[in-house]
């Protein structure tokens, strides 16, 4: 593999016709010359001021030259280290035959090529909660007490929930003051607990709408509630009229409607049944991410390959950067500077 550095520069290439031998990162007295004139810089100064000034004055326009070449030089050996990684010339790219149904991108430590055949059977959606209808989002009083929120996953065989390991129980003090599904849905939304409340008006008055934070079953919504003691609340009276226990019963601590339910994404690669709780699958090939946006009847090919756009810039970037350079060099060689 072809390598460039400092000090093979500095032998290969003579400003005025004077030679640098030590590299361009050698820089002494007399040893670099432009225009045919040595720098000089351990030369005896005359006590002249004219004398002193021109002097200066060659130094600064020999430093100049310096640091233009030696900006050239740094600008084309960047340009080189890049083409000695094959995955900053040419990363991997993945394309997907539809993106309507799904896109997909390679991360950086893709390192295979490959197609595959993926069907999408089910999107991941997250569970969505909504209450009875009240009078007034603002006005009518739904009750005080409190509220606990805890977001984890749901075994229906078992009739069993299971928190996530990563959520803690978030409990909202209700007053009456708050105790509005305005005041609950802000209260809600304060709390971080994994949950969004909105309040949408609809036919005869409004409702409370409560939508998991995120997809999947792994992130289904348990809330009970609690009077002003402390006393469980389970009747579809006061707060309890906002419980949602999946392993209870409708009327006694399950009394939100459940109007979408939580469900991970399904879908086949080559054959092979792969479940996600995100629309981004990063589980179905290695070091891709697949995301999905529809299902559908047939496959979408998923082409994973070298970029041979990103690999025609790194060249053009590195033909750049030397034509640069022996420009440069050129132009510093003239026996006018």
């Amino acid at each position: 593999m072809l390598g460039v550095t400092n000090s093979a520069y500095g032998g290969l290439y003579t400003i005025g016709g004077l030679l640098q031998s030590g590299g361009l990162g050698s820089f002494s007295g007399g040893a670099y010359g432009v225009g045919g004139a040595g720098l000089g810089l351990n030369e005896s100064a005359t006590s002249s001021p004219y004398a002193l000034g021109k002097q200066q004055g060659s130094y600064q326009v020999k430093l100049s030259a310096y640091g233009q070449l030696r900006s050239a030089l740094d600008h084309f050996n960047t340009a080189l280290d890049k083409l000695k990684s094959p995955q900053s010339v040419a990363p991997f790219k993945a394309t997907s035959s539809s993106e309507s149904v799904l896109t997909a991108s390679a991360s950086t430590d893709a390192a295979k090529a490959g197609t595959y055949n993926v069907t999408v059977n089910q999107l991941a959606s997250a569970q969505t909660l909504t209450s009875a209808t009240f009078a007034d989002a603002n006005a009518t009083i739904v009750g005080s007490g409190s509220l606990t929120i805890q977001v984890g996953s749901y075994n229906a065989n078992l009739n069993s929930f299971t928190p996530a390991a990563d959520n803690t129980a978030k409990t909202l003090t209700i007053t009456p003051v708050s105790g509005t599904l305005g005041g609950i849905a802000s209260a809600i939304n304060n709390a971080g607990a994994g949950v969004k409340a909105d309040v949408v008006q609809v036919s005869g008055g409004y409702q409370l709408s409560l939508t998991a934070a995120n997809t999947g079953t792994e992130n289904t919504v348990k809330i009970t509630a609690a009077d002003t003691s402390g006393g469980p609340l389970t009747g579809n009276t006061g707060l309890g009229q906002l419980t949602f226990d999946p392993t209870a019963t409708a009327g006694n601590g399950k009394n939100l409607t459940e109007s979408a339910a939580a469900q991970n994404a399904q879908l086949t690669v080559d054959g092979a049944n792969v479940t996600s709780q995100s629309n981004a699958v990063t589980s179905a090939i290695q070091n891709v991410t697949l995301n999905l946006s529809s299902t559908g009847t047939s496959a979408v090919t998923v082409d994973v390959n070298r970029d041979s756009t990103a690999f025609s810039a790194s060249a053009q970037q590195f033909v750049d950067a030397f034509n640069a350079l022996q420009s440069t060099a050129a132009t510093l060689a003239q026996p006018s500077i």
